[in-house]
């Protein structure tokens, strides 16, 4: 068993420890949709920070299969409908999902399902809402691929991008692209209205200003010629 981690406390070995092993000196590796040290299965694994997000994105909806075994008989049909359904656990949404029963075992079930997002331990926590145990979980496929392009366990395949993949990538860069202009001229709207709001206090300023002024000016021409000039009115008038 590998752990999806570069390092782990428990000195469990890792899969970037086993890419060593294999040979692959590729720097900045990633894992997109990391397993748990419980769960078996495909692993994606790319030095493109941008395709690693943009595949793992739940708006992406890229598909995920997985083969889970859970403990015990009693999933039953009732079960399996609220799965298709959807329902919340503590106020979180979780499914619908395509699940169907594949064969019952005297102590398991054998589940298919497909999940469009993955969020982290999605499948167990699931389940722990059944009051199940799932006790086996493989990955089957990530987008369109699949387990069967890895030959052997713990072994490595190098894949092409399908066009599924390459478009989806293409709107993701579309889509921080927009998001990068909106923010540029959010940006700007907000410069500007700085801008404004200081020229305006400028001018109330320089407003305030002239007014008291204004105030202080006295119109010498009202002062009666009889009366001797102060020395402010002096100097307001030479």
């Amino acid at each position: 068993k590998l752990i999806c981690t570069r390092w782990d406390p428990e000195k469990r070995p890792t899969i970037f420890q086993q890419l060593s092993l294999l040979g692959l000196k590729i720097p900045h590796i990633i894992a997109v949709g990391r397993l748990d040290f419980l769960s078996e299965g495909l692993m994606v694994l790319t030095n493109d920070g941008d395709l690693a997000r943009a595949l793992e994105l739940p708006s992406s909806e890229i598909e995920r299969t997985y083969r889970v075994r859970v403990f015990g008989r009693r999933f039953d049909e009732k079960k399996l409908d609220q799965l298709r359904r959807g329902f919340k656990i503590k106020g979180r949404k979780y499914g619908p999902y395509v699940t169907e029963i594949v064969k019952r075992q005297t102590s398991n079930t054998w589940l298919h399902m497909k999940l469009y997002e993955g969020k982290n331990n999605e499948i167990r926590r699931v389940m722990r809402k059944f009051s199940l145990r799932v006790n086996r979980l493989i990955r089957q496929s990530y987008g369109q691929y699949t387990l069967g392009l890895v030959p052997n366990p713990n072994d490595l395949a190098e894949v092409r991008m399908t066009k599924q993949i390459k478009t989806l990538l293409f709107k993701y860069y579309k889509e921080k692209a927009q998001e990068s202009q909106e923010r540029y001229h959010k940006e700007k709207a907000e410069h500007l209205y700085l801008q404004t709001q200081k020229q305006e206090a400028l001018e109330a300023e320089q407003e305030t200003k002239q007014k008291k002024l204004s105030e202080a000016y006295v119109d010498l021409s009202q002062t009666p010629s009889d009366k001797p000039l102060g020395l402010g009115e002096r100097l307001l008038r030479g």
